[in-house]
């Protein structure tokens, strides 16, 4: 039996590793996209992608808990694969979808597969204001959400969770200036990141309007609070406001609840998924 090891010490691969990480939570997601399958009662499938040989489409799903690469690859062939839809695997059904062909992010290239360390990514560009977008969802005043992302350069942005009017959307993390912005609809904080280009994991949390934000498991110091009125909804992945991700983005859960307490549970279970440290 294999051994994965990451900062939180060493996990037999198996039942725990393997679990899905909603499944482990016990708490439903309001909003949950990734590439690979997030609970057990899941049916339905990853992502939908346009070939660009002729433009066909076609909805692919999991081959175990991982997505189906084999398919994808077989079904766009020798040309670009771009993402339509990214499924929301939560009860919420909030699927983020894209019909503008230029606006689309990419999950194939040239017939291979778009990743980051070893497991399939979704890349989003600044031309053509790529994005996904969603019905919404609306603010809490306790949230909590978890995202695996990698920006291109360090002068780039990259956000997860955005609103498509707001520059300060109600849960984001902005990547521009070598900075990370987390906001809660009434103010946002900033963390000195630095030219960080490698991929990562961000959780940010807001419990009795006290934000936190963790950086692959470890808090960081934010400056201080800057009090501006932003979006109360967040209903786009890989933008804000038209300004697009430089990037790749892997997974991204929110919660309309704290789950600070859950934290270390959470963030072990993508680790070692992902294997970012």
């Amino acid at each position: 039996m294999s051994l994965l090891r990451g900062n939180h010490g060493v996990f037999r691969s198996g039942k725990t590793a393997g679990s899905f990480l909603l499944d482990q939570v016990g708490v439903a997601a309001s909003a949950a996209y990734s590439v690979r399958k997030l609970r057990s009662g899941y049916s339905g499938n990853c992502i939908r992608v346009r070939r660009s040989s002729d433009n066909a489409e076609m909805n692919i799903g999991f081959s175990g808990n991982d997505l189906d690469t084999a398919t994808l690859l077989s079904f766009v062939g020798g040309g670009n694969g771009f993402v339509t839809t990214w499924y929301d695997q939560s009860p919420s059904g909030l699927d983020a979808t894209q019909t503008t062909g230029s606006s689309q992010p990419q999950i194939v290239t040239s017939s291979s597969l778009i990743t980051q360390n070893g497991k399939p990514a979704i890349q989003f560009f600044s031309t053509g204001n790529t994005r996904l977008t969603f019905s919404g969802v609306s603010s809490s005043t306790d949230f909590s959400s978890f995202c695996v992302l990698r920006k291109v350069g360090a002068g780039d942005r990259i956000c997860p969770l955005g609103n498509t009017s707001s520059l300060i959307p109600f849960s984001n993390y902005t990547y521009h200036d070598q900075s990370v912005y987390i906001s809660n609809s009434t103010q946002y904080r900033q963390f000195l990141a630095g030219a960080v280009t490698t991929q990562t994991q961000y959780s940010h949390f807001n419990a009795s309007s006290v934000q936190s934000l963790y950086e692959k498991g470890s808090l960081k110091t934010l400056l201080n609070a800057v009090n501006q009125t932003g979006a109360t909804t967040f209903n786009v992945v890989g933008n804000r406001n038209g300004e697009s991700t430089v990037g790749f983005i892997q997974e991204i859960l929110y919660f309309n609840s704290s789950l600070l307490n859950s934290r270390v549970l959470v963030e072990t279970n993508i680790n070692q998924y992902f294997q970012i440290y």
